[in-house]
């Protein structure tokens, strides 16, 4: 089961969140602790909904990048994320 996560950063602190689900926010140091935490947050939340017998949501989000030319910055091109992260890491 995949989960969308957005990845922000503030300063030197990056943040994630799962819009698919209402908790799984987290905020750390490092990339690697943010997604250990928001990866134990989806799981604690998949247990409860299963435990209360909550349907699981299946993804209903998904995401596409935006480039603009900065030669052209009137123009805007949709890339797939999967392209996009392949591309840009």
């Amino acid at each position: 089961m995949r989960f969308m996560v957005v990845v922000s950063t503030k300063g030197t602190r990056f943040g994630t969140y799962v819009p698919d689900l209402q908790d799984g926010i987290t905020e750390e140091k490092t990339r690697e602790e943010t997604f250990g935490l928001v990866t134990q947050a989806i799981e604690l939340n998949l247990d409860a909904m299963h435990n209360s017998g909550v349907e699981v949501p299946r993804q209903i989000r998904t995401v596409e990048c935006v480039e603009l030319s900065p030669l052209h910055p009137s123009r805007r091109i949709s890339i797939p994320v999967e392209q996009a992260l392949e591309v840009g890491g």
